[in-house]
């Protein structure tokens, strides 16, 4: 057991780090050739609801919600699932809002588990989504400053979700927040 957890633990990092690289391709590439996308951000209820969804809920849930799949790498030997969709919002004043969503899944014999993120760069969204860890009795339960932001840990009686709020270095040298909810 404690093999299989180091083992999904592992992995995700190396997921994490080729759909991050991916979604910066994707997002560049829509920059650079000026394609006007529209997207919908993910509400908190949908996102803590996918906790019970299964894969094609999901699938179907962030279609209607404006997202693309971007990424999906399945693995039979472990029994593994990845998936990385990812949303560009272009606003009038000449931002644009980038969110993206993953989640892998490992089902074993003995494992059944799956690591849900999203992450935004919109300060208003990381507000309602605190909101709704509050409206639903999350407590916090761990406070950690990290280089450049902080990390939190909430719980209910349900289940866990960590939050970050970071800065994060783009390529042209500005610093931006970027935050995070994964469980």
């Amino acid at each position: 057991m404690k093999f299989m957890a180091h083992f999904f633990y592992r992995n995700l990092q190396t997921i994490s780090k080729k759909q991050a690289f991916v979604g910066g391709v994707f997002i560049l590439v829509l920059l650079l050739n000026g394609i006007s996308t529209s997207a919908q951000s993910l509400s908190a209820d949908n996102f803590f609801g996918t906790r019970t969804k299964n894969s094609a809920l999901i699938d179907t849930l962030m279609k209607k919600s404006g997202f693309t799949l971007l990424q999906k790498e399945m693995d039979t030997a472990a029994s593994s699932v990845s998936k990385y969709y990812t949303s560009v919002e272009k606003i009038e004043d000449d931002k644009t809002w980038v969110r993206s969503f993953s989640y892998t899944e490992i089902k074993t014999e003995h494992i059944d588990s799956r690591l849900t993120i999203y992450r935004t760069y919109n300060k208003e969204e990381y507000q309602k989504f605190l909101v709704w860890l509050f409206e639903h009795q999350f407590t916090t339960v761990k406070n950690e400053d990290i280089k450049g932001g902080k990390y939190t840990v909430y719980k209910n009686s349900d289940f866990e979700v960590r939050v970050s709020a970071y800065n994060k270095k783009t390529d042209g040298g500005r610093l931006v927040k970027m935050y995070e909810f994964e469980f």
